[in-house]
């Protein structure tokens, strides 16, 4: 299928299928430019980004993935603002910023469209059942990118995107899920999936940031590890895991995976941007009050980022 405003499009390079799946990415961060770079050697993508800036960079520019395919100019660049049409939006936004891209999409645009959240952690599970979309899912990213510029981003670690379900009929997105450029896994129990990346984010997320040092620091420094392994058995005091040994080396695996990766977080405050530590940090000192927990270094943390934020 043609992208519907060739004026809007970076290149179209070729006529795709009626039948093929299209896809809306919304956000022009790391992970949204990854997705929408890989995504577009399958489908018709549409990149949605906020600053007119960043669209009319891709437009003249096109998308370079670093580590990845070089040079993409097979994508639609269009304003968050503008209607998605899309019958798959995968949100690739900001925690902090989901609720203001939220206000303007609230109604799906088209019969059957489906929203995929990509956010790192989970307070967004408190307003999306509120939308009016039949078919919801969070995605779990452990891939490592770097946005080096607003048309180039840095794959610096491979890992995959488990995709959960919400609510509606997952067949929507097998296409998304099967495709062989970015390959996806679904998992059935969203929640404990979610639990899992939260689990992975409070640990690497917030000591990566007061440290500023990347990812692989964590367990190459003995110092760090130490404290690495007593937020996880902090959060593992409010999270529900019986396999606490093969979660443990899940979190060590990512952080090997991603050793070049400086986090998102450490990228929010060196950019002197809002963090979301309160959809990760935040969601697991709520859980610990309703169950009567003290989590002091998680505490200490979660203060620890956000007074770094307020001196943004």
């Amino acid at each position: 299928m043609q992208h519907e405003i060739k004026t809007d499009t970076i290149f179209t390079k070729d006529i795709r299928e009626e039948s093929l799946l299209r896809i809306g990415v919304v956000g022009g961060g790391a992970i949204g430019l990854l997705s929408a770079g890989y995504l577009s050697k399958v489908f018709p993508v549409t990149l949605y980004v906020r600053r007119k800036e960043q669209k009319n960079a891709l437009l003249e520019k096109g998308l370079t993935i670093e580590n990845g395919p070089k040079h993409i100019r097979d994508i639609s660049i269009k304003l968050s603002g503008e209607t998605w049409t899309e019958e798959v939006m995968i949100l690739s936004v900001k925690q902090p910023d989901l609720p203001d891209v939220l206000k303007e999409h609230s109604e799906a645009a088209i019969p059957g469209q489906s929203l995929v959240f990509l956010q790192n952690g989970a307070s967004h599970l408190d307003f999306i059942d509120h939308l009016n979309y039949d078919h919801l899912f969070v995605g779990l990213v452990e891939h490592g990118a770097l946005k080096s510029s607003d048309t180039t981003v840095v794959h610096k670690g491979k890992g995959q995107i488990k995709i959960g379900g919400v609510r509606g009929d997952k067949r929507i997105i097998e296409p998304l899920v099967s495709n062989r450029a970015f390959p996806m896994t679904f998992v059935d129990d969203w929640q404990r999936a979610l639990d899992e990346k939260l689990l992975i984010n409070a640990v690497i997320n917030p000591l990566t940031s007061i440290y500023k040092v990347k990812n692989g620091a964590l367990t190459a420094n003995p110092h760090y590890l130490k404290i690495a392994r007593t937020v996880f058995e902090e959060a593992l005091t409010v999270l529900d895991f019986d396999d606490k040994e093969a979660r443990w080396e899940h979190v060590l695996q990512v952080c090997q995976n991603t050793s070049e990766n400086r986090s998102s977080m450490l990228q929010d405050i060196e950019a002197g941007r809002l963090t979301e530590v309160d959809a990760i940090l935040g969601i697991l000192l709520s859980r610990a009050k309703k169950k009567s927990i003290h989590l002091p270094v998680i505490q200490f943390l979660y203060e620890s980022i956000k007074g770094l934020e307020s001196t943004r």
